[in-house]
């Protein structure tokens, strides 16, 4: 993890040309890891539901896959999210441990930008209620869930923080209901700290593409 982190610390260092592409976007890259590998249809059900409910903030994301070549890309602001266990939809497994569908990496109190979502547990917590979908519809069902696992797990990485909303997403626990419902998002009040979010990072943008003073 050490070793992961240091590498991608330095994919966010100044590169001018690519930052000030970013810069109106204020473009946050996710890099993402399976344990296994995740159908097609999964992936844009996913990244489709966390670009809406992000969209009311401003927040844009790029997707890529992590690898060797993570480190030579740079980013306003990265996040690297690994999803455990099987992400397809099928017989829910047969042994899963209760606990968090997802959950954020702290280090001495400050929350870090590694995330994990576990799909085996989500499964497991959905398999009654994924069944009663049409066999076509169930991973896009799926993939809408562990979007909304994963964007509460942002709002922990983007506002740095440890703390919960008392409603919406950003609340701590989220019901069989909140991750199957047509619609499931942030409250006014999380929007808005996620739109100083944008702010704060184009602001810092900013700072990594002024020029610098010559004598």
């Amino acid at each position: 993890m050490n070793i992961l982190l240091v590498g991608l610390v330095v994919a966010v260092l100044p590169a001018t040309a690519e930052l000030r592409q970013n810069l109106n976007a204020a473009q946050i890259t996710i890099y993402t890891s399976f344990e296994q590998a995740p159908p097609d249809a999964l992936m844009t059900n996913l990244q489709h539901e966390v670009e809406s409910i992000m969209e009311p903030a401003g927040l844009q994301f790029e997707w890529r896959t992590l690898g060797p070549d993570s480190a030579n890309h740079v980013s306003v602001e990265l996040v690297v999210v690994t999803f455990k266990g099987s992400c397809e939809v099928g017989p829910p497994p047969l042994r899963y441990e209760d606990g968090p569908l997802g959950r954020t990496h702290t280090s001495d109190g400050e929350v870090l930008p590694f995330v994990e979502v576990d799909c085996n547990r989500l499964r497991g917590f959905l398999s009654t209620s994924l069944a009663a979908f049409e066999a076509d519809q169930r991973q896009h069902v799926l993939g809408r869930a562990a979007a909304r696992v994963l964007a509460h797990e942002l709002f922990h990485v983007l506002l740095r923080t440890r703390k919960h909303g008392s409603f919406g997403v950003a609340k701590s626990c989220h019901t069989v209901h909140d991750l199957l419902a047509d619609t499931f998002r942030f409250e006014p009040k999380e929007q808005q700290l996620l739109r100083q979010t944008r702010t704060r990072l184009l602001s810092e943008t900013a700072e990594e593409t002024s020029p610098a003073p010559v004598q």
